[in-house]
């Protein structure tokens, strides 16, 4: 059955304008003069998307749609008969038999303006939603080490406050799971996403909210008869398949213990002359990192520089040298700490022995203090080794049942076992199992009122189509008052938990 409206209406907002009311848009378009409208609906990692086709005449419109734009999908009622609420919340309030509802948010992507003679125009444009478009032009460069998915203080939450200012995270739910995550670069809608499905969350945007829905507690709207849906097509896939999987991460790192001097009792004075001189002891061919004790000197605007440099005979070859040196690292004085440890993070280098020297030197000739041991007089140290990270993990059960299906993925992101094991069991979660889609067009006035993240139950065993199944696309056509729509479900117990 086809849904009937009496009118769609799009309401644009130019970027820096963040109403929500419709009287302080930037303009509005209305149903007569579209020509083509369809939006699909897609959940987790993949952006909504929305297409439109208006009329243009005069370029009317030319100068006002723009790139980047915010725009506001508005249904006005349809026929008095046909009741039923349409969704919750402040997105989908208004029943189809009384009232404007916001049906969607999108963002402008792109912009086709064709021209017919020399008066006629017609003007094109695609969107993505909003939420889903802002996240993904954003980039995120930080660390977060055993911290909470989501909730205050969240990673989830910490990423977008800081990166996506547009968008609201209240209605995220707190997930204590701790994950670790070493981003650098990396596309914040990949990442939000990837850690709400470790969780066994999935993740859903509603106009300027993001959401995330846990896929255990999810619950079929209704048991789906022969007047809810056209006639089903179940398609089974096994292209994509993984169960024996091994991750290659990052470059992680682990204490020298064998060098690490953690007794600080004294302080020793570091200046561009007045040097500290340390050998080490080392497992590996380079060091990742050094931990220095420092104590900055608030009124020194020296730098604080840790150099390596190989041994020769007993002593470094050359302290004076800095051309001399293996490798160096030098931090201005505002990233030396007060009194605590101060991290180098070491260039790209090799030792060619296992024996190098650290020499600890200022910038300048105020300098720094030093923690020392001042029984032994070694500075308080603790070197770093760095290591590769490779998992491996399988699912013998899939195995058995579809043979074994190996893959290898690479994630340099991932710089802690438990991060990078995570990730692994997270992916082959979602690949151990044949990729599983239902589709179907929506018929009676109920299942048109679903969305995105709305289940249905379906009994219908002579086309496999038995269980609670989870609306993860969905694409509707506006032809003038009637919008046709159709669905593809994937099975709920597909969905990592």
């Amino acid at each position: 059955m086809t849904r009937y409206i009496t009118e769609a209406a799009l309401v644009g907002y130019h970027p820096g304008n963040s109403s929500t009311s419709r009287s302080d848009a930037d303009y509005s378009i209305s149903g007569g003069e579209f020509r083509d409208f369809s939006i699909t609906g897609r959940l987790r990692d993949v952006k909504d998307t929305a297409s439109v086709t208006i009329q243009n005449n005069q370029g009317v419109y030319s100068d006002h749609i723009r790139i980047g734009d915010r725009v506001e999908v508005f249904e006005r009622a349809g026929s008095s008969s046909d009741t039923t609420g349409y969704g919750q919340g402040g997105y989908g309030v208004g029943p189809y038999g009384g009232g404007d509802t916001r049906r969607w948010t999108g963002m402008i992507s792109s912009i086709d303006i064709d021209g017919h003679g020399s008066t006629i125009y017609s003007l094109s444009f695609k969107l993505e939603d909003f939420g889903g478009g802002i996240m993904g032009m954003r980039r995120i460069n930080r660390v977060f080490e055993n911290t909470p998915i989501a909730g205050d203080g969240g990673i989830i939450n910490e990423i977008l406050e800081a990166e996506c200012p547009e968008l609201n995270t209240a209605q995220l739910p707190d997930i204590s799971q701790p994950a670790s995550v070493f981003l650098n670069g990396d596309v914040v809608l990949d990442v939000v996403a990837g850690l709400a499905l470790r969780a066994g969350y999935v993740l859903k945007t509603v106009g300027k909210d993001v959401l995330a829905v846990n896929s255990n507690t999810l619950t079929p709207a209704f048991v789906v008869t022969n007047e809810d849906v056209g006639v089903p097509q179940i398609k089974i896939r096994s292209s994509g398949m993984v169960n024996d999987l091994q991750l290659i991460g990052g470059t992680a790192h682990d204490e020298e213990e064998l060098s690490a001097q953690t007794t600080v009792d004294g302080y020793q004075r570091v200046t561009k002359s007045d040097k500290i001189v340390y050998q080490i002891q080392t497992r590996k061919d380079s060091l990742s990192r050094v931990e220095i004790w420092t104590k900055r000197d608030m009124d020194s605007d020296d730098d604080l520089v840790v150099r390596l440099q190989y041994d020769d005979g007993g002593s470094p070859v050359d302290v004076g040298s800095r051309s001399s040196d293996i490798a160096q690292r030098t931090l201005s004085q505002e990233f030396v700490s007060e009194d605590d440890w101060t991290t180098f993070i070491m260039p790209e280098h090799t030792n060619p022995e296992p024996l190098p020297w650290l020499i600890i030197e200022a910038g300048g000739d105020t300098g720094h203090d030093i923690g020392i041991n001042t029984a032994s007089g070694n500075p308080g140290v603790i070197p770093h080794y760095p290591y590769d990270i490779v998992v491996d993990v399988d699912d013998v059960e899939s195995a058995e049942k579809y043979r074994r299906r190996d893959d290898v993925m690479s994630d340099d992101s991932l710089k802690t076992f438990d991060a990078a094991n995570g990730a692994a069991e997270a992916s082959i979660a979602r690949t151990n199992q044949p990729d599983t889609a239902l589709q179907t067009t929506l018929e009676s006035p109920r299942a048109h009122a679903l969305e995105t993240g709305d289940v249905m139950r379906f009994d219908w065993p002579d086309v496999r189509a038995v269980g609670d199944y989870l609306i993860e696309e969905k694409q509707e056509e506006y032809a003038g008052s009637a919008v046709n729509a159709s669905v593809s479900l994937v099975p709920v117990d597909s969905i990592p938990g």
